[in-house]
């Protein structure tokens, strides 16, 4: 039941504040719950006391996002990448980011870097932004790393 999850988690976090993962589960509870500024404030909690863990920055855009407030996750990404500059998957999603909003110098930047960190995960662009994959620029930059690589 999650609202005895809840309960038990809150507890915990009158006992230890200062415990990350202790604000992580309860965001993913009020998340569930759809209590989702309870959710953004204990997300945001987490990463202040571990800035180096992703998952909380990836699920603190995922829930930006589910929110409606997309235009916001270009700002938390870029943060995320200040503080993990050499994880792939926020650079993907930061480059799907930006080329939503036709920021595509900036895009191409990250978009190297996280194929310099991850080229076989470079799929996860589409994932994140389909209409990538109609890129040409993308595609000859693909093209052009896969041939590197060989």
């Amino acid at each position: 039941n999650l609202k005895d999850a809840n309960k038990h988690i809150n507890k915990a976090l009158r006992l230890n504040n200062r415990e990350s993962n202790y604000w992580s589960v309860s965001a993913k509870i009020n998340n569930d719950l759809k209590l989702y500024k309870k959710a953004e404030k204990a997300f945001s909690m987490a990463i202040s006391l571990t800035p180096a863990n992703a998952e909380n920055w990836i699920s603190l855009i995922e829930l930006k996002n589910e929110m409606g407030l997309k235009d916001e996750s270009i700002d938390i990404l870029k943060k995320a990448h200040e503080n993990i500059p050499d994880n792939a998957d926020i650079d993907y999603r930061l480059t799907a980011c930006l080329l939503e909003k036709n920021k595509n110098r900036s895009a191409m930047i990250f978009f190297r870097k996280a194929l310099n960190l991850d080229f076989d995960s470079y799929f996860k662009l589409f994932e994140y932004y389909p209409e990538a994959s109609d890129n040409n620029t993308i595609k000859k930059i693909i093209k052009e790393y896969k041939s590197n690589k060989l």
